[in-house]
């Protein structure tokens, strides 16, 4: 395969376009413009014969020669070559074309360039399977890969990173509210057991209508000492149940809330009672007395009492002194027993206010209506108010006890959930 290369004639043909050529013939310090055109021209022609191959012909290359009808040129004396001489100083550089004339050599070298060959050969034996391992592809070098795939790992992981810890601080949350589920529960079990004992026994009194010593007693033992209460300390241990599970949040607050006020109307009740405990008994007394009540009086002293008091001498009138008396029954005795029947007079047995059985004459009785003996001026009464502090607190243990069963449900099943993987 031949490659073409620049000439000597190139080099020439430049160095004469330049005004840089060294011509023997010239005379030295020549620098005229008519000259250097024309040794240009010489030149031009000079080195397309030495190319060829040809002798040229300077008559056959002149205008004349070239121009039709033209004379024959007169050929001109050609004088002898002088002897090389020593080396001229350089000339000085031609003026430079005009702007318009600026791409011309240009032109001309890419001409002559494309006409000159060179004689050298080279040969190439091309090897599809040949590998250089030094040559890499541009834009893949082991360093650009490991920084972008640094910066791929570093951002993957801030990513994952921040998923991982706001997912664990949601696994921790959940593991946290198992841990107090189970607490409080505890402490829910505990206060439930003794409220639902308590409930079971007072039950069945029939404190709404009366008094009871029992349910008094019952209170007095829970309440007094370690009253079963979910109290501020146990409502603590809640935690994250109170926070993440609105399941049992109001429930166990309202559950707080309701044993704390039961244990307040206990004490209260416990106090007030003790406060009224003997009209409480008084009460009681008159409530359990089955007795008939009357008044028994002295009738010839009531009328002998008035007769004087209306006499010509009048005295002022004395109303007798009475008694009152218990009486089971009306039925009547003839008294005195052992008077003959024409003295006796019919009377009823009776017990005087000392407890003493007496016998009264049927018109020295009268008898009282146990409404008229015991009248309620109100309904506040002792054991009014006992019987309402009582029905109350009854009420209250009841509701808490049936609520506390949900509570407790809803503790256990959170209690007893697995704990979940957090770090």
């Amino acid at each position: 395969m031949a490659t073409r290369r620049r000439g000597g004639a190139d080099l020439d043909d430049l160095k004469a376009r330049l005004g840089l050529s060294d011509d023997a013939d010239a005379p030295s310090g020549s620098s005229t413009d008519a000259s250097s055109d024309a040794a240009d021209e010489s030149d031009d022609a000079s080195d397309a014969s030495d190319a060829s191959g040809e002798e040229s012909d300077p008559l056959a290359s002149s205008p004349l020669a070239s121009a039709p009808g033209a004379p024959a040129p007169i050929a001109a004396p050609v004088a002898p070559k002088p002897a090389p001489a020593p080396a001229p100083a350089p000339r000085p550089a031609a003026p430079a074309a005009p702007a318009a004339r600026a791409s011309a050599p240009a032109d001309d070298d890419e001409a002559a360039f494309a006409r000159g060959e060179s004689d050298e050969k080279y040969e190439f034996n091309f090897d599809p399977n040949a590998y250089d391992p030094t040559l890499k592809a541009p834009g893949r070098s082991v360093t650009g890969f490991v920084i972008i795939i640094s910066v791929l790992c570093i951002g993957l992981g801030t990513v994952m990173g921040l998923g991982l810890g706001l997912g664990n601080e949601k696994r921790m949350l959940v593991n946290d509210t198992i841990a107090n589920s189970g607490r409080v529960l505890e402490r829910v079990e505990g206060v439930a057991t003794r409220l639902t004992e308590l409930n079971t026994r007072v039950a069945s009194l029939p404190v709404e209508s009366t008094y009871n010593q029992e349910f008094q007693d019952l209170l007095t033992a829970s309440f007094t000492e370690g009253a079963p209460v979910f109290d501020g300390a146990s409502l603590a241990t809640a935690g994250s149940v109170l926070a993440n599970d609105p399941r049992v949040t109001s429930p166990l607050l309202e559950y707080a809330v309701e044993t704390a006020t039961l244990a307040g109307l206990v004490r209260t009740h416990l106090e007030l009672t003790a406060l009224d405990n003997d009209a409480i008994q008084r009460e009681l007394a008159g409530n359990a007395d089955a007795a008939n009540y009357g008044i028994a009086f002295s009738l010839d002293m009531v009328l002998n009492g008035y007769n004087a008091s209306i006499a010509e001498n009048p005295t002022p009138y004395q109303p007798p002194a009475s008694e009152r008396v218990t009486f089971e029954n009306l039925d009547t005795v003839m008294i005195p027993a052992d008077a003959p029947p024409e003295q006796q007079v019919a009377a009823y047995n009776v017990v005087n206010s000392a407890g003493a059985p007496i016998q009264v004459p049927v018109h020295d009785l009268l008898v009282l209506p146990r409404a008229q003996l015991l009248p309620s001026i109100t309904d506040d009464t002792p054991i009014f108010r006992y019987r309402q502090r009582a029905a109350r607190i009854k009420g209250l243990l009841n509701d808490v006890v049936l609520a506390q069963q949900d509570i407790v449900s809803g503790l256990r099943d959170m209690a007893e959930q697995p704990q979940v993987f957090a770090f």
